[in-house]
C-alpha cells in the first residue's frame, strides 16, 4: 500500500459541475470537485449510485463493458461509458458471471402484478484496472429498509511490508586514534591473553584469542551502532549520555514533585547538559580537524558521513 495510491470514491448523484461547497438542509455541507480527464494518479476505484444503464457489450466497448452485463442502455448509460472511455475505466460489475439476481442492484414493487416487475444494475463498481477487482455481485434479498440492493465488491491489494531497519554493531576503531586507549587496549589485551606453546588444540586455542580480544575491546575502545531508525550523533558519547540521562530524569521528578528544590535541580542538570555539549561538540571539531590533516584519505568518510550528524 504504501508503494501505490489508492483513490476509493463514493459517488452520489448531484448534477453539479466544477469546484466548490454548497451548504444544503440547514448544517450539511456538499462538496463538489471536478478535474480534467486523465489526470488521476496510481489504481482507482469508484463506488456509488450511477443511476444509469450500462447495456450489453460491443466490440468497441471490450476493455469497458465485460462479457456478463445485463440490461440495455439509457442516455445515463451512455455517459457513464463515455466517462470510462475517457479515463480508462471498466465497469466491473460486467466482468463477474453470476445469476441475474446477483447481478440486479435496484427493484421497484409493481402492486398491479405483485412483483418485482421493474429492476436495473445501476450500482456500479468501477475500476482503473481489471485486476483490482475479483468479484462484484449484488446480495438479493438485502435492501437495509431501500429499494437498492447492497453491492459487494472483493478488492484485491497487494502489498509489502517495509522490514524495519536492522541495527549492527560494529567495534568502534576510530577510538583507537586515542593514544590512551590504545595504551589500555594493549595493556588489557596483555593481561587476558595466556600463551601455552604446549596447547595442541588449535580450535581451543583460537576460541579463547577470540574471547579475550572481545572482552578487551568492550571495556578499553568499546562498540558503535549502525543501521536502525535513529541516527546517532556524531559528538554523542558516553559522558553526554550520562548528562542527558541526569537532565531527563531530574525534569521527570519536577513535572512529579513541583517543589522549589526539585526545580533547582533541574535547573542545575539542565545547564550541565548544555555546557557538557559544547564541550562535547567543540571537541568532536577538533578531532575532525585533527583527522583531516593526518589522514587526507578519510575526508570523503568525514564529509559524508560525521558533518551530516553534527
Amino acid at each position: 500500500m504504501r508503494e501505490r495510491r489508492w483513490d476509493l470514491i463514493g459517488l452520489s448523484e448531484t448534477r453539479l459541475r466544477g469546484e466548490d461547497v454548497k451548504t444544503i438542509h440547514e448544517d450539511n455541507l456538499l462538496v463538489h470537485k471536478g478535474a480534467e480527464y486523465g489526470q488521476h494518479i496510481g489504481n482507482q476505484v469508484i463506488v456509488g449510485d450511477f443511476n444509469g444503464h450500462v447495456g450489453p457489450r460491443t466490440l468497441l466497448l471490450g476493455d469497458v463493458i465485460g462479457p456478463f452485463s445485463i440490461g440495455d442502455t439509457n442516455s445515463d448509460g451512455e455517459r457513464i461509458i463515455d466517462l470510462c472511455v475517457r479515463n480508462g475505466w471498466s465497469i466491473m460489475n460486467t466482468f463477474f458471471q453470476h445469476r441475474p439476481s446477483h447481478k440486479w442492484t435496484w427493484y421497484r414493487w409493481n402492486q398491479e402484478d405483485q412483483e418485482y416487475s421493474q429492476k436495473s444494475m445501476i450500482d456500479l463498481v468501477l475500476a482503473s484496472r481489471e485486476s483490482l477487482i475479483h468479484d462484484v455481485k449484488a446480495i438479493p434479498f438485502l435492501s437495509l429498509d431501500s429499494d437498492h440492493r447492497v453491492v459487494v465488491a472483493l478488492i484485491y491489494l497487494r502489498f509489502t511490508l517495509a522490514r524495519p531497519p536492522v541495527k549492527r554493531r560494529r567495534v568502534a576503531v576510530d577510538n583507537l586514534k586515542e593514544p590512551e586507549i590504545k595504551q589500555r587496549m594493549d595493556e588489557n589485551l596483555c593481561a587476558k591473553i595466556e600463551i601455552n606453546e604446549e596447547e595442541e588444540d588449535v580450535e581451543r586455542a583460537w576460541e579463547s584469542s577470540k574471547n579475550a580480544i572481545l572482552e578487551s575491546i568492550e571495556a578499553t575502545v568499546g562498540f558503535k551502532y549502525i543501521g536502525g531508525k535513529k541516527k546517532r550523533t556524531s559528538f554523542w558519547n558516553e559522558e553526554m549520555r550520562k548528562a542527558v540521562k541526569e537532565r531527563n530524569d531530574a525534569f521527570r521528578k519536577w513535572l512529579k514533585e513541583r517543589t522549589e528544590d526539585s526545580r533547582i535541580n533541574y535547573v542545575r542538570c539542565r545547564n550541565v547538559a548544555k555546557t557538557t555539549k559544547r564541550k562535547v561538540v567543540g571537541e568532536t571539531w577538533e578531532r575532525i580537524g585533527r583527522d583531516l590533516e593526518e589522514d587526507f584519505q578519510i575526508v570523503h568518510n568525514i564529509i559524508y558521513c560525521d558533518l551530516p550528524l553534527l
